[in-house]
């Protein structure tokens, strides 16, 4: 099946689309391909951005084609319409730049909610980079290959992982004991159409689910932007260098607060910043003392 995809303005396919999700997606010489499990079933998608901007899409699938439309459409997030957030960070120092910088991106989200708890447990208080190898593993782990992507994983699929399994796919012990019985009991996919504050309550009742998980879950796994990924290392090292001292979690909130309902697309642009990106541990900054009076 071939169509056309024309997303909200503006849409830049190539920034959208960075990491490969665990195997699940791969972007090579400005084509896209990217696996999806509309339904429960699978499709895989080849996807290149033409000269006027909309999206040139050729699906396979095992099911019906809306269902894997409606599935790339999420996933690519071309039905967002991001122009207050832009509005927003326009006034904002610390944002403008990045959105110049950044036009058109909107980051991809992942192909199952339970993907992005297994996500959020892989990234919990650890580098990025590293948190990124364990999602990897234990997406290999556990989900299907189709043409050399993995599938994004299902609930049931992570369920068959043992806990000794995501432990040597980098897990520490709690988090491992976590995915386990999350995979088992706990269906965020249900949370999609709940209120946010009580989405995110739910969540974070769940031991091992705090606020960055539920932002995780938030964004990369609803496609719902409302919840920030509040406590990001990435957005405390930003916040410790404006403050002139180490910030705590709780303090990134502060950076995402102008931001409302668009919490959760300001803090993927936000961990842009070249202050979050920094590598090594995060310094106990503090201000210069002035010079005493002679």
């Amino acid at each position: 099946m071939l169509l056309t995809l024309r997303p909200c303005p503006p849409y830049r396919l190539d920034l959208s689309a960075g990491g490969d999700s665990g195997g699940t997606r791969l972007m090579r010489g400005g084509v896209l391909r990217v696996a999806l499990r509309p339904d429960g079933g699978w499709a895989l998608a080849s996807v290149r951005q033409l000269p006027d901007g909309a999206l040139e899409a050729k699906i396979a699938t095992d099911g019906p084609a809306d269902a894997a439309v409606d599935a790339l459409r999420f996933a690519l997030a071309t039905d967002v319409d991001h122009s207050e957030f832009l509005e927003l960070g326009g006034r904002d120092r610390r944002m403008g730049p990045l959105l110049t910088r950044l036009r058109g991106y909107r980051p991809m989200r992942l192909g199952t909610p339970a993907q992005a708890v297994a996500r959020a447990l892989a990234g919990q208080l650890v580098p990025g980079r590293e948190g990124a190898s364990i999602h990897s593993r234990l997406v290999r782990a556990c989900a299907p290959e189709r043409a050399g992507l993995r599938l994004p994983p299902t609930a049931a699929e992570l369920a068959g992982i043992s806990a000794a399994t995501a432990r040597q796919c980098g897990l520490a012990a709690r988090r491992a004991a976590a995915l386990v019985r999350l995979s088992r009991s706990f269906d965020a996919s249900r949370l999609a159409d709940v209120d946010s504050e009580t989405a995110v309550r739910r969540m974070v009742r769940e031991r091992q689910l705090g606020p960055w998980s539920a932002g995780v879950v938030m964004v990369d796994g609803l496609g719902r932007y409302e919840h920030g990924l509040v406590g990001d290392l990435g957005l405390v090292r930003l916040r410790s260098v404006e403050l002139g001292r180490r910030a705590t979690p709780s303090e990134t909130e502060e950076l995402l607060r102008p931001y409302g309902h668009w919490a959760g697309l300001a803090s993927a642009y936000l961990l842009r910043h070249p202050l979050a990106k920094r590598k090594g541990p995060i310094p106990d900054v503090r201000p210069r003392r002035a010079p005493r009076a002679a």
